[in-house]
């Protein structure tokens, strides 16, 4: 009987979609074989193998919001997943804030909560999902953000330890307006353009995404050369949390995954040229 109730428990570990269709064999198995702790040790590294599949599942489908249908969820599991969420972000925070790093202010878990019930709290395009698995992928992109702000702020950090002196003020703001500028005209003419020919619309390239993530280091890198207390550290991560989801909608591949799910044998809404990336 307690072999039983930690065998369900096990099998607690493994994503929803997974125990609803290999469960009921699993636990038979280990009924006639018995739980070991061997057997125990491989379904444990087996189910965070699956959940680091389920997980990078969701993440796939998520760059490509055409693949999917949005969905109400019930407002009990919302709750759960936005407790799981915030529990996951604030361990972060914490652990950030042990290094040094001020406190998020009140604003930055506002606009936090805000992108969190907009991605999926209460209506996702991840209806299979559990409520954990939705808010790890919310999470994720805030750990992203935080990373690549950590990032930032180290290499700036060493530089000065090397006695690389500061950029001057001019250049920092310069940096950001232009960098940012170009980004927001990118997005309106690839939404006009988009509108204007579907058909031939290329959009985004691998290698202009990769631009996108370093230009959006390095403008926060030489932001982080003038502030040394980080005390711009969160608004700076919640731009990067912001700004590294947009492009990836309107990238090739997610095109081209969007064909090959739903069938079509010519481009419907971007790219003429998606498979061939």
């Amino acid at each position: 009987m307690r072999s039983d109730r930690i065998a369900r428990g096990l099998l607690r570990l493994y994503p929803r979609t997974w125990r609803a269709r290999y469960g009921d064999e699993l636990l038979a198995l280990l009924a006639d074989q018995g739980l070991s702790t061997r057997a125990a040790i491989d379904i444990v590294a087996a189910a965070a193998l699956e959940r680091t599949r389920s997980l990078v599942v969701l993440i796939r489908n998520d760059l490509d919001p055409q693949t999917a249908q949005l969905a109400p969820v019930p407002f009990r599991e919302a709750v759960r997943e936005g407790a799981w969420f915030i529990g996951l972000l604030a361990t972060t925070v914490g652990i950030v804030t042990m290094s040094g790093v001020p406190l998020p202010s009140w604003s930055w878990w506002y606009f936090t909560g805000t992108i969190w019930a907009i991605g999926g709290a209460f209506s996702t395009t991840q209806p299979t999902a559990s409520a954990s698995e939705r808010a790890t992928l919310a999470f994720f992109r805030h750990a992203v953000a935080i990373a690549g702000t950590g990032l930032a702020w180290s290499i700036a950090g060493a530089s000065r330890w090397f006695g690389i002196p500061n950029p001057p003020d001019q250049v920092v703001y310069w940096s950001f307006g232009v960098f940012f500028g170009a980004v927001a005209c990118r997005g309106i003419y690839g939404g006009i353009r988009s509108h204007i020919d579907i058909s031939t619309w290329e959009g985004i390239h691998a290698r202009e995404l990769a631009a996108w993530r370093v230009g959006l280091v390095a403008v926060i890198m030489l932001t982080a050369f003038l502030d040394p207390k980080a005390d711009a550290f969160w608004s700076l991560e919640m731009i990067m949390t912001l700004s590294l989801q947009l492009p990836h909608h309107a990238a090739r591949h997610a095109a081209a995954r969007h064909r090959r799910v739903s069938g079509f044998a010519e481009p419907t809404w971007m790219f003429k040229k998606a498979d061939r990336s």
